[in-house]
């Protein structure tokens, strides 16, 4: 595989469309239609189409069977006339409209019940009809302790070191455990000579393994730009590790608008992930990936669910990218998104409504991470507007449980990662849950490093500088990246 040719095509600037003059119209309903997404790709000086018929002429509803949910795309100068036909014909029932920019609309449409086969194969059919993705099921993609690889790292620590790592913060409690199988904690190594000072700082094989030390000592370091994140996840609850400008988003239903909400996380997986902002070298906790001589960053977490189980669905990831994408002002970064679909069924990346999104973004200057999965299986769809991050072992190996596939090349560490737990602690887990903030990080540190570059632009430097395993998989090496930057 070659990585710099798959960049090139997924990430040069010049082939994008300045518009897509695109309708996305979400349908209640069925299964998958297959990839489409060649109809987004056309450049085009037309003015955008006009949904405004649909729009005037229906009064919006709420979602009352998400499962039902299908994403219909028009293809360039399609009738919509006949569309709307179409829709009626099938007993479509408009919910409402969701903008994902200047040059992207999503409708919202139920269908009658018993009418999803019908309604399925006249889409498929229709002329002008570009895409159909199904609102099919999503969910927070950590492997917790069942893996060995962790495992053994984890009984290494528990034998050697005992220490209480920090005190409580006023507002949460932390019972000190590093996991859920270990009443002990493991204390501050004895030799990490000019390092930072954070207590957990020895935990964080993934750090050493991505060159953070080494990029610590290269001289005038930029400090004073911020990186900035964006999660897609179950929620954050911080500590003060945490960035101090963090907000909370709710898009955690079918019918969310995006309200800013109280911090919350009834299943813990997205504080986890987003513990890689973890302020440094404040003498709490854990090390932040990307602040690399003490600098905070900002969070910006967009809750996709609050089931403590952790499942999402198609429709609430499209709207919080959407949200991103259509709200003007928000600093640009890289978005993580750590959800994983079930076992044999198609990949986040796969869906044409994402990439349609994660197109727009690009343009915004955004970019989209991906997990790549933890079903151990192989994910055939291309590289195109998302990155995937597979995840890798201590010994530099793809680790057992990573999905893997020919157009997947970035990697990051997925196992035994430490991070902040809900309700207190620190805890490590598995998966490419972990894998795709690293990433993330390693691209926002570029962005922060020479401010005035994109995220797409920082991508692609991570992936040139990048280290490459036995296996050819690329792990960002943020040394050589700031290297690359001059530095």
């Amino acid at each position: 595989m070659n990585p710099k040719k798959i960049t090139s095509l997924a990430y040069r600037r010049s082939d994008f469309p300045t518009k897509l003059n695109l309708v996305v119209v979400i349908l209640l309903l069925g299964n998958f239609l297959a990839w489409q997404l060649a109809a987004f790709g056309q450049t085009t000086t037309s003015e955008p189409q006009n949904t405004s018929r649909t729009q005037a002429t229906a009064v919006e509803h709420v979602i009352t069977s998400p499962s039902d949910v299908l994403i219909v795309a028009l293809k360039q100068g399609a009738d919509r006339q006949q569309f709307d036909d179409l829709l009626q014909e099938v007993h479509g029932t408009y919910i409402r409209t969701i903008n994902a920019g200047p040059n992207l609309q999503f409708l919202v449409v139920q269908a009658e019940p018993g009418k999803v086969t019908e309604v399925q194969q006249k889409l498929r059919k229709d002329k002008n009809v570009a895409l159909v993705e199904r609102n099919c099921q999503y969910r927070a993609q950590d492997t917790g302790w069942s893996n060995a690889e962790a495992a053994s790292l984890h009984r290494k620590f528990a034998n050697n070191h005992h220490h209480n790592f920090f005190a409580p913060h006023p507002h949460n409690t932390f019972p000190h455990n590093l996991n859920p199988h270990n009443p002990h904690n493991p204390g501050p190594p004895s030799q990490l000579t000019g390092s930072p000072d954070d207590p957990l700082l020895y935990l964080q094989w993934n750090l050493s393994f991505m060159h953070f030390f080494q990029a610590r000592d290269l001289p005038a370091v930029n400090t004073s730009s911020v990186a900035n994140y964006y999660f897609l996840d179950t929620g954050v609850v911080p500590n003060s590790d945490f960035p101090v400008v963090i907000s909370q988003y709710d898009f955690s239903t079918d019918n969310s608008t995006g309200n800013k909400i109280p911090f919350s996380d009834p299943a813990g997986h997205g504080t986890l992930t987003s513990s890689i902002t973890a302020w440094t070298d404040n003498k709490f906790g854990l090390a932040g990936l990307s602040n690399l001589e003490g600098q905070r960053c900002t969070l910006t977490m967009l809750q996709i669910t609050a089931d403590p189980q952790g499942f999402s669905s198609l429709l609430r990831i499209v709207n919080a990218l959407s949200f991103i994408a259509s709200t003007p002002g928000l600093p640009a970064g890289p978005i993580n998104i750590s959800f994983a679909s079930q076992q044999g069924q198609p990949s986040l990346n796969s869906n044409a409504a994402i990439q349609a999104v994660a197109q727009q973004l690009i343009l915004k200057n955004f970019l989209v991470v991906l997990g790549a999965g933890n079903n151990a299986e192989q994910d055939p769809s291309p590289e195109l507007y998302c990155r995937r991050v597979a995840g890798i072992n201590q010994s530099g190996s793809l680790a057992s449980f990573s999905d893997f596939g020919p157009a997947i090349f970035a990697a990051a560490p997925a196992t035994a990662i430490p991070g902040y737990f809900t309700g207190g602690g620190v805890f490590t887990a598995d998966g490419t849950s972990f894998a795709a903030p690293a990433w993330c990080a390693a691209v926002a540190t570029a962005m922060a490093a020479k401010p005035g570059i994109n995220a797409s632009q920082a991508d692609s430097i991570i992936i040139k500088a990048a280290s490459r395993t036995a296996q050819g998989l690329l792990v960002p090496n943020l040394e050589a990246a700031l290297r690359s930057l001059g530095y």
